[in-house]
């Protein structure tokens, strides 16, 4: 009797282990974010292709749409320390220079690293700085790859 209830235990066990390991993420997780941050980043990227047929009010508005879910969830892994957000002062070359670089460099330095995952993002650049938004663990690489072009001559263009 115990050993038919210690396996029914057992199976039990699995089971529950199974269905948690199989199910999709919590919403408000880290991994949740993720996963809708991508979907949102991949099926525009997707839909580049295939919506430019239609009206531009609804193309306008499809992709409106998905830079709001991208910028909802970016704002969420923020928020849950995933993603670290950094204004990186600019003092020796015109910021956009700096911008302009970090963007064409960007894809070569960064997806090398993790090529399906690309949470970084140069938002935007100010009168003397570059926002930067990435994983909290690579905002050393951005720190260094900033440094090295906003010398004049050297890590520009």
């Amino acid at each position: 009797m115990r050993k038919r209830v210690a396996i029914g235990l057992a199976v039990l066990a699995v089971a529950v282990v199974g269905v948690y390991v199989l199910s999709p993420p919590r919403r408000g997780t880290v991994e949740y974010h993720k996963e809708q941050f991508l979907d949102a980043h991949y099926s525009g990227q997707v839909a580049q292709w295939i919506v430019p047929r239609g009206p531009r009010a609804l193309r306008v508005a499809y992709f409106r749409r998905k830079e709001e879910q991208i910028n909802v969830h970016r704002g969420a892994l923020i928020g849950l320390g995933y993603l670290g957000e950094r204004v990186f002062v600019i003092s020796n070359r015109p910021s956009w220079e700096v911008e302009n670089a970090l963007r064409f460099r960007m894809d070569a330095v960064f997806t090398a690293v993790a090529p399906h995952v690309n949470f970084a993002a140069v938002i935007e650049s100010g009168t003397n700085s570059v926002r930067v938004v990435a994983p909290v663990n690579e905002m050393q690489k951005w720190d260094d790859m900033i440094r090295k072009l906003d010398v004049p001559g050297e890590g520009g263009h």
